[in-house]
C-alpha cells in the first residue's frame, strides 16, 4: 500500500536468511550526512571468502558512493588490504528511494533477485552509499 510508505521517512529492507546485529539509526545518520538516497550495509571479507559466493560492492575511488553491486564475482574488486565489501543485503533508504525500488522490482521478472535487478537500477539512478558493518562493531566495543 503506497500510503503506508508515505508515513515514513526511511525504510529498511533486509533479507531473511541472515542475522545482523546493527543499530539502524547509525546507518540513517550516515545516509543523512552523505545526502544519499540509500545505504547498503557491507562487511569486509577476504577476496577468497567472497569469490563466487557473495555480492560485492564497488565504490568510486574517492568516496563511499556505491557504483555497482557485483553478484558473486569470480574476481571480487579489492577495497583494501586483500579485503572486499561483501554485501550483507541490509538496505536503508529514504521512502522515495524505496518507492523507486518497488517500481523497478515490478519491471523485472518475479524470478529476478533484487541483487540482479532492482538494486543495480537503484545504484544507477540514485545516490547510494556503503556502510561498513565493522564501524558498528568497533563503536559497540568502546
Amino acid at each position: 500500500n503506497r500510503n503506508c510508505v508515505e508515513d515514513y521517512d526511511y525504510v529498511i529492507v533486509m533479507m531473511s536468511d541472515q542475522i545482523v546485529k546493527i543499530d539502524p539509526t547509525h546507518v540513517i545518520n550516515e545516509l543523512v550526512a552523505a545526502e544519499a538516497d540509500a545505504a547498503m550495509v557491507y562487511s569486509l571479507v577476504s577476496l577468497d571468502e567472497a569469490k563466487g559466493k557473495l555480492g560485492v560492492l564497488n565504490f568510486t575511488d574517492s568516496s563511499e558512493e556505491v557504483t555497482k553491486l557485483d553478484e558473486k564475482p569470480m574476481q571480487p574488486v579489492e577495497l583494501k588490504n586483500g579485503l572486499c565489501a561483501g554485501n550483507i543485503a541490509f538496505y536503508v533508504m529514504k521512502s522515495e528511494a524505496f518507492e523507486y525500488l518497488m517500481t523497478r522490482t515490478n519491471n523485472h521478472l518475479n524470478s529476478t533477485p533484487l541483487s540482479k535487478g532492482a538494486i543495480p537500477d537503484l545504484i544507477a539512478s540514485k545516490k547510494v552509499i556503503g556502510y561498513d558493518l565493522g564501524l558498528e562493531h568497533a563503536e559497540a566495543e568502546r
